[in-house]
């Protein structure tokens, strides 16, 4: 098992469809392969079409919730998300605080 965790950020104006079926199967073979994929859906616009990147958030939430815990972070907490952005300073905050959750847990415990 590799150390990594694998992150998604996916930035959309969310007007397509959710691909249901392919967001399960990535979601799944991250399992598979040791861990859950932490999974960001990020709408750049109007909220109007944001039910498809609602849905891709809520599946991948569903298969980090039934996966094993992480035996190198037995504690993680499911990172999961939908945020929207309207505009350049919401979305550059958002990347922000993903960037921010992204950081390593165990450097925290390394002495100074």
């Amino acid at each position: 098992m590799s150390p990594r965790s694998p992150v998604i950020i996916f930035l959309s104006d969310g007007e397509d469809p959710v691909p249901t079926a392919a967001m399960y199967d990535v979601c799944r073979a991250a399992v598979r392969r040791g861990r859950p994929v932490a999974f960001y859906s990020l709408l750049f616009g109007q909220d109007v079409n944001a039910q498809s990147l609602i849905k891709m958030a809520e599946i991948a939430k569903e298969v980090w919730d039934t996966a094993p815990p992480d035996p190198l972070n037995p504690s993680a907490k499911n990172p999961c998300c939908y945020s929207p952005a309207i505009n350049t300073i919401q979305l550059a905050t958002t990347f922000l605080n993903i960037a921010e959750s992204l950081k390593n847990p165990r450097a925290a415990l390394s002495r100074v």
